[in-house]
């Protein structure tokens, strides 16, 4: 079985013995920390067995799409600087990776929802406002998005691994819903009126993408996958366990 070696952002990454790189060349985080994976694992440790790199990107590449849905050939226009470091970053996995001959997968990833998802994202903030039935602050509840259950995205990275699959690809449902909608859901699962518990107000927030929708064609053909995208289940599976990442 291939080994499999799942990469994406930290906030807090250690930066161990890349201290130099890091003054002389200033990357980002997550280059810096792409950097020290590559160094440390695939060129230091060569005796690990069949490595197979998997590198979470994001829908967010693809900014203001004029394309509905996107896949893989959609144009890359990153408007907020997260995404943009998600594109420098992706690059720097691909290039060192193709280098060093070691099959890898970029992942494009759409939104999607855990248990164990930070309490400052929308779909825990939901979730916790609707069980301590307080109200909760919202700048656009009319805001369209995919709400994938990520615990279906980790069946896809399995099964694109056990595929021995390289190259990029998008992962999600290509089914979208406001938050209006699951805010809706979440909120009577309490016995509360939605309408009554959300405060329309202007936020300070970064932009935020629209129009991201799903072409999933391409995954699907590589591997047997039906996602969902039913936020109801993920909804009462969450509100069952709690958020777990308080």
């Amino acid at each position: 079985m291939k080994v499999c070696f799942f990469l994406a952002s930290a906030n807090k990454p250690a930066y161990s013995n890349l201290t130099s790189y890091k003054q002389e060349n200033s990357p980002n985080l997550e280059e810096l920390e792409l950097l020290e994976v590559v160094l440390n694992v695939f060129v230091q440790k060569v005796k690990v067995p069949s490595p197979w790199a998997f590198f979470a990107s994001s829908a967010l590449i693809f900014g203001e799409p004029e394309i509905i849905p996107q896949n893989e050939a959609t144009l890359q226009k990153p408007i907020e600087e997260y995404a943009v470091r998600k594109v420098k970053a992706s690059k720097m996995f691909v290039d060192t990776l193709t280098v060093l001959g070691i099959p890898h997968c970029v992942g494009i990833l759409y939104p999607h929802e855990s248990e164990y998802r930070k309490t400052d994202f929308i779909f825990s903030r939901l979730i916790l406002a609707a069980k301590a039935k307080s109200k909760i602050i919202i700048s656009d509840s009319s805001f369209k998005r995919e709400w994938n259950d990520a615990f279906e995205f980790v069946d896809a990275y399995i099964s694109l691994r056990d595929a021995e699959f390289t190259g990029s690809v998008c992962i999600g449902s290509g089914k979208s819903h406001s938050i209006d909608e699951v805010g809706e859901y979440i909120f009577c699962k309490m016995n509360l009126v939605w309408n009554d518990m959300k405060i329309e107000r202007a936020l300070d927030i970064t932009h935020r993408s629209r129009n991201l929708v799903c072409d999933n064609s391409l995954l699907t053909k590589i591997i047997e996958w039906s996602p969902s995208g039913d936020y109801t289940k993920l909804v009462d599976r969450v509100i069952e366990t709690g958020i777990r990442n308080g």
